[in-house]
């Protein structure tokens, strides 16, 4: 209508007719009201989508509102007509959408809610606020809902509604996964056969330094017995020799017992050393065996009788040369002080054999002593010697023990425990 303002001062101002609509003069023609469609009829307000906004840059838009627009030579999709999901890459930082409504109702009586299906799981009352805003979705598909209410108090049953997705990056695309795990079931057996055989190299290293060290100590017992041993056996032979010369031959006799008593006692430790070097002495069957005819040598000039209560079969067990070697000096330190100061008839050498390792005894039925005086030293610490010290220390450097139990009159009984490795 070219004139909307009405005349005033004429008389009627406002006419109703018989069918209720209103005739209202104006400068520029009759104006003509009909209330009754607006007051029957409730029309629900339509939301409309009116635009998304991705990084600043404009992915659609409603074409019949706003004007077409171009971001960077790219031409925004048409929100009427878009069918198809609306596809964002991975890196973005921003979304917004932007929602609207057409109504005669005033702005202050419309309200909007919307959500985001795949994130939201109930709508959020954004009031008069006409944009939503996300960042970072995780990468899937969604469903976005806004919907509207005007005074009437009633949302629209129809939503305004668009599809997006966010693409996932490469790593988290199903092919390279997929690849990944394969590549990883593929490097698993490779790695696992990769340290065994790094660990079996280590052991067959370990094995072969093990090796040489023993045909290094085989080499050693070897020249040890050869070259020494003869040198040793030539001399007591030379030695007793001269001894056993008629007497009318002058020899100093004094000086060659000397010579010989000090070839046979290098012989004997050199036998000793031999013995305890030597890799193919290192099982328990070899010590139990050595320390047998030991123990027969060492009291065959006596008048002891003795017994020796040692198993027949005897566990396969590794005793390394230290081992044999300490526990040897401290069982002969044994044998000695029961020989000189015990004043015994007999004398029993056991040996006891335990899941942990074994126990070696020594035990006699002599003259005894207080093996609680003197920090159970014994006759060894009145005549100032190192015996019995010597022997705890030994043991306890194998991590064993060594445990003397003697009463005077009734005995003396020195035990030595060593513990081996399964």
């Amino acid at each position: 209508m070219p004139n909307l303002q009405a005349m005033f001062g004429r008389s009627p101002e406002v006419v109703r007719s018989g069918d209720g609509r209103l005739w209202m003069p104006t400068h520029s023609g009759l104006a003509v009201i009909d209330p009754k469609p607006a007051a029957e009829t409730n029309v629900q307000s339509e939301v409309l989508l009116e635009k998304v906004i991705l990084d600043g840059r404009v992915l659609a838009q409603h074409r019949n509102i706003l004007p077409i627009l171009k971001c960077e030579g790219h031409e925004a999709a048409d929100l009427r007509i878009l069918r198809d999901e609306l596809r964002l890459p991975p890196d973005y930082r921003r979304l917004e959408i932007e929602f609207t409504t057409l109504s005669f109702v005033g702005l202050e009586n419309i309200r909007f809610r919307y959500r985001l299906a795949g994130l939201d799981s109930d709508w959020f009352d954004a009031g008069t606020q006409r944009s939503a805003t996300y960042s970072r979705l995780p990468h899937g598909d969604y469903r976005f809902e806004v919907q509207v209410r005007t005074g009437d108090g009633v949302w629209n049953a129809q939503s305004a509604v668009l599809q997006l997705k966010v693409l996932p990056y490469f790593w988290q695309k199903w092919w390279f996964i997929i690849s990944v795990a394969g590549f990883a079931v593929a490097l698993v057996p490779g790695s696992v056969r990769h340290f065994e055989k790094r660990r079996m190299q280590h052991r067959l290293a370990s094995v072969e330094r093990e090796r040489a060290v023993e045909r290094e100590r085989a080499r050693i017992a070897k020249d040890i017995h050869d070259d020494l041993g003869a040198s040793l056996t030539r001399i007591t032979m030379l030695s007793q020799s001269a001894l056993n010369k008629p007497e009318p031959v002058k020899v100093p006799t004094v000086e060659l017992s000397r010579i010989y008593d000090t070839a046979r006692s290098m012989t004997n430790a050199m036998d000793e050393i031999v013995w305890a070097i030597n890799p193919s002495n290192d099982t328990l069957e070899s010590l139990a065996a050595y320390f047998a005819e030991f123990v027969q040598e060492f009291l065959a000039p006596t008048d002891l009788r003795f017994n020796l209560d040692i198993p027949i079969v005897l566990p396969r067990s590794n005793i390394s040369s230290e081992v044999r070697h300490s526990l040897f000096l401290a069982f002969k330190e044994a044998l000695n002080n029961a020989v000189k100061h015990s004043k015994a008839t007999e004398l029993t050498v056991s040996l006891v054999v335990k899941t942990n390792g074994f126990v070696l005894s020594v035990e006699d039925n002599g003259q005894g002593f207080d093996a609680t005086a003197n920090n159970g030293e014994g006759p060894a610490s009145t005549r100032g010697g190192n015996g019995l010290r010597n022997m705890y220390r030994r043991l306890e450097e194998l991590q064993g023990t060594c445990v003397i139990k003697s009463e005077r009159g009734v005995g003396t009984r020195v035990a030595f425990e060593v513990r081996l490795p399964n």
